[in-house]
């Protein structure tokens, strides 16, 4: 009673994904019902001279609930032939790495399907002309960048997009190309089968080098310090210590300015503040990221101690050169210079080697340097355990706790805080880029800032790791991610965000422009948004993002084990089956020509059985995802070819040598000659016996309802597969 077919199209439930034969040629879609945006992008380009033609290959939900794709289709929505603009939560846009982007992206539609509520088609960006083949030594980092991805995914539903493209025209003229469906499925058991595996096919495979995505940023960020340049920011702090009684325990709303400066403050009524945010140093010698001290647009009124104890003194401090963190703050002292530093210094590779091993995987040199590289920043204040000499004036002992990308570099000895903290209230500010600016053109650190986040309470490490790769967007005052009631008491369980710098500042046209003012993302309104304004001092400007470190991930954290070098992608499927992205590299020898391909693999637990075939319902059919198909179908390539070697074939004339492409050169090649016609033979076999009169299994060949189907089409280049 098993019913069988032979090539032609097989129709099955919208759950079991459809089978594709992907050798090297144009994919067949097959997408899942349901809600969602991003589901499969590819970038491909090609050049002349310094001129580059970027080709985006992209499937997106047709429609849900509150928007579509609108077009010719007889629902009203698009389908193929159809011009639509991308669009999402928030819009694509594609940065070409030179300060130029493109924010309006029109994808013709070459595919569409009703039952699976998606469209596939092809954004051909105008030809970009770049001012050198490459980024003085460094490719061009080209990026597709939007959100969000698909909310079916068991990983990285919902988030942020980043797709990049290396570009560096003295060591290729184009990029790798690759055929790879939107939706790959794989059969998978844990505790019968090993790993599942796929391939992922690119042209011309003798020359092509596979990698796993690397972690990439998306959204905004400012450039502080530019050239070296008194570039700074600073939000001033008296309109907010001017809402703060001293020793009087601040409200627990997540918009007090309050909370904020008695924090900053070191003020005794509160206990537990948590700071972080993202940085790219420019140089070695880094500089100071974060710091309190005078406004810079506003005049101390006194001299000599008095001056450094009310107007300069730091009260919290953040500095990083390439192999270093330094936390601390400021305290008073009788003599000239009248403070001196409570600081406490990590070494990176000395403190984590799990940090230093991520930031060697971004350096050639394998230095560990976090130069030019995006780092996540985590420092936690809070009170220092009893013991030790009392402080002088009666000031308290503070602790601080340092995380790097998510990851502890170390907890510091108590140290005295500062005894006069009035300056902070009438001339005080915190300064993103600066320390002491007054005068001091080498206090100005020449860095990238992105997403920096202050509060109240203390963050655990499950916390900072769980945020910091993901993007806060209060919609209103009041829904900022909080975590109990903040009190003395429970400050180190409980947090509440009280402010929020994305750094995302709009300009007028394509290039970056120079900065007057950021506001704060977080709070959204009300008094404390307008007071927690950063103006700018000049070189301040907007800032691409690039793949140079670890902030937004591109591909999901253990989802793949890794890739081999013909292509071969081993998954990790820790959430069990369903829908999973996987984000593939392919570049031409070496890191020429890098470009992503990233897609969804569908994991579908299966039983197999005696006879070796994989059982879809192996408790019955009852609750079965899969009604109607006991088996899940089989697909094979055949070729008439010679093996000429572990990875490569030769095609052969005459009597069939009838290798299997699928299971031991996929996604090699195949060489043809002149004169000859390449056969490839698809076999789809379906086990599975159509269900008979209420529900039982029939005796008859298979129904409508359960066919096997392949694909072949065009090579990705366009000319033979």
């Amino acid at each position: 009673g098993a019913g069988r077919r032979w090539g032609g199209w097989l129709r099955t439930p919208p759950l079991l994904a459809c089978i594709v034969l992907a050798i090297a040629l144009a994919p067949t879609v097959c997408g899942q019902a349901g809600s969602g945006t991003f589901r499969f992008g590819n970038i491909m380009w090609t050049s002349e001279g310094n001129t580059v033609s970027f080709v985006l290959d992209v499937v997106v939900t047709r429609a849900q609930a509150g928007w579509a794709f609108d077009g010719t289709a007889p629902d009203g929505y698009s389908r193929e032939g159809d011009e639509v603009i991308l669009s999402g939560q928030e819009a694509p846009q594609f940065f070409y790495g030179d300060r130029q982007v493109d924010r309006v992206l029109r994808m013709q539609v070459t595919e569409s399907s009703v039952r699976d509520n998606w469209i596939r088609g092809v954004v051909r960006l105008p030809p970009h002309t770049y001012p050198s083949p490459n980024n003085q030594g460094k490719p061009w980092t080209a990026q597709y960048t939007g959100c969000c991805r698909f909310t079916d995914l068991l990983n990285n539903a919902g988030d942020p997009y980043a797709l990049s493209a290396d570009v560096d025209l003295t060591r290729s003229s184009r990029s790798a190309t690759s055929a790879v469906p939107p939706v790959v499925t794989v059969p998978y058991n844990p505790v019968s089968m090993p790993r599942p595996t796929l391939y992922v096919a690119a042209d011309d495979s003798a020359s092509i080098d596979w990698s796993l995505g690397k972690p990439a940023i998306v959204g905004g960020a400012v450039h502080v310090g530019a050239l070296n340049t008194t570039g700074s920011l600073s939000v001033p702090l008296a309109p907010i210590a001017a809402m703060h009684t001293a020793g009087a325990y601040c409200a627990n709303t997540s918009s007090s300015g309050a909370c904020l400066y008695a924090l900053l403050a070191q003020d005794s009524s509160v206990a537990g503040l948590t700071v972080e945010g993202w940085v790219r140093i420019a140089d070695d010698e880094g500089g100071y990221v974060l710091s309190t001290g005078e406004d810079v647009r506003g005049s101390c009124p006194f001299t000599g101690a008095e001056r450094v104890r009310r107007c300069e003194m730091s009260v919290l401090s953040i500095r990083v050169n390439s192999t270093t963190v330094t936390v601390g703050h400021e305290v008073d002292e009788a003599a000239d210079p009248y403070f001196s530093a409570a600081h406490t210094t990590f070494d990176v590779c000395s403190s984590s080697a799990e940090v230093c091993e991520v930031l060697r995987a971004y350096d050639a040199g394998m230095s560990g340097s976090m130069t030019r590289k995006w780092v996540h920043l985590a420092v936690v204040r809070t009170p220092a355990p009893a013991g030790g000499a009392a402080c002088a004036g009666g000031a308290a002992r503070l602790q601080y706790t340092v995380y790097l990308n998510g990851v502890l570099l170390g907890v510091s000895e108590g140290m005295c805080g500062a005894m006069n903290r009035v300056g902070l209230a009438s001339h005080g500010a915190l300064l993103f880029g600066a320390y002491r600016p007054e005068g001091n053109s080498s206090a100005y650190t020449e860095a990238t800032l992105a997403e920096w986040r202050f509060w109240h309470g203390v963050r655990s490490p499950s916390q900072i790791t769980g945020s910091m790769l993901a993007r806060i967007r209060p919609a209103a005052d009041g829904e900022a991610p909080t975590e109990g009631v903040v009190t003395v008491a429970t400050h180190t369980s409980s947090n509440v965000l009280m402010a929020l710098w994305d750094f995302t500042v709009a300009c007028e046209g394509e290039e970056a422009c120079t900065v007057s003012r950021v506001d704060p993302l977080y709070p959204t309104g009300g008094p404390f948004r307008a007071l927690l304004g950063a103006a700018a001092t000049e070189a301040v400007v907007t800032a691409e993002t690039d793949s140079s470190g670890v902030m937004f991930w591109e591909s999901a954290v253990g989802a793949m084990e890794g890739v081999d070098p013909n292509g071969r992608v081993t998954l990790l499927p820790k959430k069990g089956p369903g829908l999973y992205q996987v984000t593939v590299y392919i570049s031409r020898g070496g890191t020429s020509g890098r470009v992503p391909v990233d897609f969804m693999v569908h994991v579908v637990h299966v039983e197999p059985d005696a006879e070796g075939l994989n059982t879809l319902c192996p408790g019955g059919l009852m609750g079965c995802a899969f009604a109607g198909n006991q088996f899940m179908p089989t697909l094979r390539v055949m070729g008439d070819v010679l093996m000429a070697g572990e990875c490569s074939a030769v095609y052969r004339p005459g009597p069939a040598l009838s290798s299997d492409l699928g299971g031991v050169l996929y996604p090699c090649s195949v060489a043809a000659y002149t004169g000859f016609q390449v056969r490839l033979t698809a076999l789809g076999e379906d086990a599975q016996r159509a269900l008979g009169p209420g529900g039982a299994p029939g005796d008859g060949p298979d129904g409508d309802s359960t066919l096997v189907g392949f694909a072949a089409g065009r090579g990705p280049g366009g000319g033979g597969g």
